[in-house]
């Protein structure tokens, strides 16, 4: 018969899903900062906990209603967008386009329009969401880049002194 979670370990699970970073998890569940980072680790291994933070993911993928699919298209939206499809520019000015003549996978790349109005005019602003970070989610999904470093490489650097050509080139 397989143990229940403690309630410190289904606390954990529950702050697990909050930000997906086990440390800060561990400490929120009332582990010493001092282990938490290792606490985590050991938690993370734990088939019961594991179980506990899958329960708890489909359950806020079921409130979303949202796939990894929907997920990824919402970023090619995003990471597709053209500030052509939302304006028109040259030496006239700039002209917004009627928002009756875009597509909804369009407008799902708008974070916020708004518009001011003065005496002397006004000024009307539209901003896309952020298509580089966007790019970057997407990559980071096509493993197309690698966020370890390695800092144990032999580097050799040759430097000049001053007595050994400043200048001289």
């Amino acid at each position: 018969m397989e143990k229940q979670l403690t309630r410190k370990m289904e606390r954990f699970a529950q702050e697990y899903v909050t930000d997906l970073n086990g440390t800060q998890a561990a400490i929120r569940a009332g582990y010493s900062p001092k282990t938490a980072k290792s606490k985590a680790s050991d938690l993370l291994k734990d088939p019961r906990v594991q179980a506990a933070v899958e329960a708890r993911l489909q359950e806020l993928a079921e409130r979303a209603k949202m796939t990894q699919e929907q997920v990824f298209q919402e970023l090619v939206k995003v990471a597709k967008a053209d500030m052509s499809t939302f304006a028109e520019w040259g030496p006239g000015g700039v002209v917004l386009k009627d928002s009756k003549d875009l597509r909804p996978e369009d407008t799902a790349a708008v974070s916020e329009i708004s518009q001011t109005v003065t005496d002397a005019g006004g000024t009307r602003r539209i901003k896309l969401h952020d298509k580089l970070k966007a790019l970057e989610l997407l990559g980071r999904y096509f493993a197309m880049f690698s966020d370890n470093v390695n800092l144990k490489k032999d580097v050799t650097i040759n430097v000049k002194t001053e007595g050994e050509g400043w200048g001289a080139e």
